[in-house]
């Protein structure tokens, strides 16, 4: 669990580098060629409404933060779930731990293009939800991945073990969840940012990954003290109030 740690707490400070990057960069662009018309518009002031989407964006970006806090033990103690509470055994062959991550890409590919006709479907009708509620769906799919771990218990054979489908069905549950959630406040801040702050803006929503990773971190070090089934409901339960923060 200490080299977890300070795996997310690496991770964090290489989100921070990216920070002083773009600080380099907004203090030193005035010493940039002039570009026909692009200078003008960095130096429009904002307007009332573009000062409103702004304070919205931020008022998003704690909810970001509680689903990368969920989605970040996938890439860690979620590895130490599955060594030790999941039966990796398919005959005679023992699946490797990192075999289920290698899911975690795939399972979105899978689920994309059914996502996007359902997406087209609902939109023809005038029933596809708004980014905000794609953004609740997402986290609340999500938090459901996470109670699914929670039950593993419940379907555990005499060696404490649950079936590797088991597993494999929580990465197409949870990457259910990213889909709704991922792309969408990507969209969200690039759409509703202004055109002067676009990439600051998408970088701002970045920096959400950044600040769940080293709570992530810390969070992870009550594996030893939870039992899996609390540790994965804590995780549940933040996640699932990012749903109900979005909704309120």
């Amino acid at each position: 669990l200490a080299a977890i740690y300070d795996w997310h707490t690496g991770f964090a400070f290489a989100g921070f580098g990216m920070l002083i990057g773009l600080g380099i960069y907004l203090v030193g662009q005035k010493h940039l060629p002039a570009e026909s018309g692009r200078e003008v518009r960095l130096r429009m002031p904002l307007s009332k409404g573009d000062r409103r989407r702004i304070a919205g964006l931020v008022l998003v970006w704690p909810v970001s933060c509680m689903f990368w806090i969920a989605q970040t033990q996938v890439w860690n103690v979620y590895n130490l779930w599955v060594r030790d509470h999941l039966d990796l055994r398919v005959g005679r062959f023992t699946v490797p731990v990192p075999w289920l991550q290698a899911i975690d890409g795939l399972a979105p590919v899978i689920m994309l293009p059914a996502i996007l006709a359902l997406w087209r479907r609902q939109a023809v009708r005038h029933q596809e939800p708004d980014s905000l509620v794609k953004l609740a769906i997402g986290c609340a799919i999500f938090s459901a991945s996470a109670v699914w771990l929670a039950a593993a218990p419940a379907v555990s054979g005499p060696d404490g073990k649950a079936p590797l489908l088991w597993g494999v069905a929580f990465h197409f549950i949870s990457n259910l969840g990213w889909l709704y959630f991922t792309p969408i406040i990507v969209t969200l801040f690039a759409a509703k940012s202004p055109a002067s702050l676009r990439g600051t803006m998408i970088g701002v929503n970045t920096t959400a990954v950044f600040a769940a990773s080293l709570i992530s971190g810390r969070i992870g070090g009550l594996y030893e003290r939870l039992s899996p089934s609390e540790f994965w409901l804590l995780h549940a339960a933040i996640v699932g109030s990012g749903s109900l923060l979005v909704l309120t």
